[in-house]
Formats: C-alpha cells, structure tokens, sequence
C-alpha cells in the first residue's frame, strides 16, 4: 500500500530540515574555529619558563580559551588596553566585587567603568594572580579583553605569524 502524498511531503519536509540543521550546527562550530584558533592553547614547560603559542584568528587578533577565577572565557589579547575589560554581563556571572569608579578611554570614547581585582586567570599553562580590572557596562558579548595589567607579566614575542607569550 501506498502512502498519502501529504506524509511523503511531510518526511521531505522533515529530511530538508535535519539537512538545515546539521549545515547550522558544522558552519556555526567552522566560525567558532575562525574567531578563536585558539581554543586548544599550545603549551610547553621548559625549566621554570612557561609558553603558550597562539594563531591569530582570520582578522589578524589573538583570541584563546582559558578560565577566569576557575570558570571557562574566550580572552581577546589588547596590549592597546591597561586593563583587563570586562562585560558587565560576565562580571555578573563571575561575581566580581565592585571597588569604585574610574573612567576608561575607548575605541569608542570615554566609558565609566567599575574597577574590580580578578583572583586567578589561566591560559595554558600561564598564570596570572590578583589582576586589576574594569568592569564595563557598554562591552557586549562573553569576550574578556586582556590588557596590560595581566600581559605586563609575560613576555609577548610576534613571530612567524603567531604570538608567544613567556612567563618566568
């Protein structure tokens, strides 16, 4: 016995979906790679150095995955920047402690930001301890920018088209 033509089109239907689907869910997961390269940092221990060895993403930036007080972030490196900037919505999640205000200067102009110490950020096998930050409220996204006050504590080597970066 045949079936209807309506639950033939509907199995199509279905079939063009899952289709849709899984092209989502492989191009979405090839985007994520292209931002973030990173998201697997290298690392190597040679003595008492530490090194994590990172690519830049497609836009020529250096992202990696590591953790911020223990939990899971996507950290954009900016030696442009004297602090580490947070998304207020992050900030939240971390529980951050508020330790007064400061104005930041931007990219995009001046920002009031609340300051806040983070405890303990991890990239790799590099530490970072009691970091100063800022917390600001016009950041979007799940995206820490990490400054100098961190980056102050390593040695950043650009060669070869990668990013070194060397904690003693």
């Amino acid at each position: 016995m045949r079936k209807p033509p309506k639950a033939r089109r509907l199995i199509i239907w279905l079939f063009w979906l899952l289709v849709l689907g899984m092209l989502y869910l492989v191009s979405k997961d090839i985007v994520t790679e292209q931002m973030n390269p990173n998201r697997t940092v290298a690392t190597t221990l040679d003595g008492d150095v530490r090194e994590i060895r990172l690519e830049p993403n497609m836009y020529h930036n250096y992202y990696a995955s590591g953790t911020i007080n223990g939990i899971p972030a996507t950290f954009l490196l900016d030696t442009g920047a004297s602090y580490i900037s947070i998304p207020m919505e992050v900030a939240n999640k971390l529980s951050l402690k508020k330790l007064g205000k400061s104005t930041a200067i931007t990219a995009n102009g001046e920002v009031e930001v609340d300051n806040t110490r983070v405890k303990h950020i991890r990239i790799g096998n590099i530490e970072f301890h009691n970091v100063r930050a800022s917390i600001n409220p016009g950041m979007t996204g799940d995206r820490i920018l990490l400054g100098m006050s961190a980056l102050k504590q390593v040695e950043i080597i650009q060669r070869g088209g990668e990013l070194i970066l060397r904690q003693h």
